[in-house]
């Protein structure tokens, strides 16, 4: 069916012609989730390639007007991200982009990067060493020219469920008074072979997979984004668990629980992710 000039005059041109019912601003618009190919400086500087979701929006501060230019955004994303190596530099030049190309709707730009960050780490006991991933999120935001940026990442590590432990030894306990009694007195001997048995040791509490979640604010004037330095320092926080691993490694040869003490961890977390961030 041909379409003639009369019956393209009779459709309507919604973008143009139609108003909105409801008129209103718009904190965030854009668009989420897009796949993109970006690269990021390795533990090396090197650059290295990861898979990435982007999240690109504006605001919209015109109440007259129907919507933004999604495909702007996600042309500058696409050009931008995938000519560049992904540092703060490059987060602003895309920000200003995006203002730049909704000048007369647009105030605000955000532009997150959601990645996983692949890092060889070194093995407990042997030489050897293998990949170890961290997932990453890159956060941007031009405010009226205001420029903030923030890494967030999460860490993880094994440790003691602190209500089990506190069950373990309470049934350890109960099982103690059962088995001696206070009016006899205790032999050494009887108590430290009890301690290694199946009948003494009634209980164990169990580990737990947990993950320590870290949001830094960086100066604007970084270079890069110090991700490796950032993530050591974190893991720097089990420095007491290190310690405990190859204590345990000269004695035996194994490996011990990661974290023994659950209720030191967050504040230790916390005091070394407060460090970086005044770093």
């Amino acid at each position: 069916m041909s379409t003639t000039p009369a019956t393209a005059r009779l459709l309507p041109d919604i973008a143009n012609e139609a108003q909105p019912a409801v008129a209103g601003l718009l904190d965030w618009v854009g668009m989420g989730d897009i796949e993109l190919p970006v690269r990021v400086a390795g533990p090396d500087g090197t650059p290295i390639h990861a898979h990435a979701r982007i999240t690109a929006y504006v605001n919209l501060q015109k109440p007259e007007a129907r919507g933004i230019h999604m495909s702007r955004l996600y042309l500058l994303v696409d050009r931008l991200l995938g000519a560049e190596v992904l540092t703060p530099c490059s987060v602003r030049k895309v920000l200003r982009e995006f203002v730049d190309s909704h000048a007369d709707l647009s105030s605000r730009a955000l532009l997150r990067v959601a990645f996983d960050y692949m890092v060889r780490r070194p093995a407990l006991v042997s030489d050897n060493s293998g990949w170890k991933s961290y997932p990453v999120v890159i956060s941007g935001l031009l405010d009226r020219g205001q420029f903030t940026i923030e890494t967030a990442f999460e860490v993880t590590y094994s440790s003691t469920c602190p209500c089990s432990a506190a069950l373990a030894r309470q049934i350890i306990q109960d099982q103690f008074k059962t088995d001696f009694s206070a009016d006899d007195g205790l032999d050494y001997g009887r108590v430290l072979a009890w301690l290694g048995s199946e009948q003494g040791i009634v209980a164990t509490p169990h580990s737990q997979r947990s993950g320590a979640e870290v949001r830094v604010r960086l100066i604007p004037s970084f270079d890069s984004f110090p991700l490796v330095a950032l993530i050591d320092r974190i893991e720097g926080a089990f420095e007491d668990t290190r310690a405990d691993r190859c204590e345990a490694r000269r004695r035996t040869g194994l490996c011990t629980p990661q974290w023994r003490k659950p209720d030191v961890l967050r504040g230790c977390v916390t005091a070394h992710a407060e460090g970086a961030r005044r770093r």
